[in-house]
């Protein structure tokens, strides 16, 4: 990418955008500096079910949101085969606290606006793989469970819940309340990959099904499965290098979430809470 950045094309990264922070602030500068057009893919942004919780709650449909609770299980095992290997390294970068994390911590903010404080504990549960093919077992240097505690910018409260499992995972749930309604969003697997139920309801009512506006799914019919949220990416992408325009999440994006990552490693390290700036 640097070459590239250097040349002065325009850029596409998968997330993580570094390996490391250093690297992320790094390769966010220079793309500023040459002025080009950058993503990430930070995908979940442009699914159309979390674009419609993300209008709900702008709209007030919810009322006050007073909390909101986020739950990320994902299937791990302690065997794996040897080409994984680079998951259990840290400065590999592409491990479950960067990837899940990552990803499903951005959909809260795209969805609920900034964090302005957070108190975690980050950890490795599963200490070793062992490589069935080989029979080798090394030690995993990365983290496999996230939790943490913060208050939004808007003051609603936020409970965080990200690990991995070695047995039946759950996926991805989240439950905004607030003093008129409630929304629940679930997945079985992770809100960027696998289609959204959304659930809602005000005042008493029972949770139904709420249907999202097909004015929010602009992607083509044709294109099926976890490919969809990229191609809203790759679309958006397209748009803002035709446009000369800003695009969203681009790299100064995708740094602002490193650093919230790096925030709360820092908090769990500290064993306290930690004051954020917004991304």
């Amino acid at each position: 990418m640097l070459a590239a950045l250097k040349a002065g094309k325009h850029v596409y990264c998968e997330w993580p955008l570094g390996t490391s922070l250093q690297q992320t602030q790094e390769l966010a500068a220079l793309a500023r500096q040459r002025g080009v057009v950058t993503a990430v893919g930070l995908q979940g942004r442009v699914t159309p079910a979390l674009q419609y919780v993300k209008e709900l709650v702008e709209q007030g449909w919810l009322g006050e949101l007073l909390s909101v609770d986020v739950s990320a299980v994902v299937a791990g095992s302690p065997e794996a085969p040897v080409q994984a290997a680079w998951e259990a390294e840290r400065k590999k970068g592409a491990h479950f606290f960067n990837v899940t994390g990552g990803h499903t911590i951005d959909t809260l903010l795209f969805c609920c606006g900034p964090l302005r404080r957070v108190s975690a504990r980050v950890s490795t549960q599963l200490r070793q793989v062992r490589f069935a093919d080989t029979g080798a077992t090394v030690a995993v240097e990365t983290p496999d469970t996230l939790l943490f505690q913060g208050e939004l910018a808007s003051g609603a409260a936020v409970s965080y819940r990200g690990v991995t499992v070695t047995t039946r995972a759950p996926g991805w749930r989240m439950e905004l309340h607030g003093s008129k309604g409630t929304l629940v969003a679930t997945t079985p697997v992770m809100p960027q990959i696998t289609p959204i139920e959304l659930l809602g309801a005000q005042g008493n009512g029972e949770l139904a099904v709420l249907t999202v506006p097909p004015r929010l799914d602009t992607i083509p019919a044709d294109i099926v499965g976890p490919a969809r949220n990229v191609a809203g990416l790759y679309r958006g992408f397209a748009r803002a290098i035709a446009q000369r325009g800003p695009f969203s999440p681009d790299f100064a994006h995708a740094l602002a979430v490193h650093e919230l990552l790096e925030s709360l490693v820092r908090s769990s390290r500290e064993g306290r809470a930690v004051s954020l700036e917004a991304p």
